[in-house]
């Protein structure tokens, strides 16, 4: 019987067992970096359900048909947007109408620490669409223009389920935007 040997020579098994070796350690230490501190991750469509019960009364307007909120992650200045587009069905009207509310906030922690709210919120856009004779925009001057402070805002409350892991039960302990959604760091309580 013939052993086959690798043309580069002996020292392949060696390098074959290196190779496994610093695979291994990679997987090791990867594992170790995901057993880290715990952190809630909340995606738009998260916040989004938030708004659901005031979605629901808003359908109950006759004719009017409210979209949103949208929510949009503004990393550069950490804040977060909520959009929210009405609109008159067509026929209702003489002219097609719709109206567009934005507002912005930087997302906090509550005093309660229980859930998030909208420091420095304010109104960002406000506009009336659809009369070409009258623009009504915030930035004309019109009440609830863009810039108008809001204050503090609440944003929305966690589910008690969300800050227990296993038997643990875990307190937010700051809240960050990403381009993905929020990051909201938890410590054990």
């Amino acid at each position: 019987m013939t052993e086959l040997t690798h043309p580069a020579g002996d020292g392949t098994k060696g390098r074959w067992g290196s190779i496994l070796l610093a695979l291994t350690a990679v997987l090791l230490l990867a594992s170790c970096a995901a057993l880290g501190p715990p952190v809630l991750r909340l995606s738009a469509s998260d916040i989004e359900a938030q708004f659901e019960d005031v979605s629901r009364l808003t359908r109950q307007l006759e004719g009017l048909q409210v979209e949103g909120p949208r929510v949009g992650f503004l990393t550069a200045s950490a804040r977060i947007e909520l959009a929210w587009t009405a609109r008159l069905p067509a026929g209702s009207a003489p002219l097609p109408l719709s109206a567009r509310l934005a507002i912005t906030g930087r997302p906090v922690l509550n005093a309660a620490g229980d859930g998030i709210e909208l420091e420095d919120a304010r109104i960002e856009d406000f506009s009336l669409r659809g009369v070409p004779f009258l623009n009504l925009n915030a930035r004309d001057g019109v009440t609830g223009k863009a810039g108008d402070a809001l204050g503090r805002l609440p944003l929305l409350k966690f589910d008690p389920a969300q800050l227990r892991r296993g038997d643990v039960l875990y307190r937010a302990t700051g809240v960050e935007v990403s381009t993905w959604g929020l990051r909201v760091p938890l410590a054990p309580r």
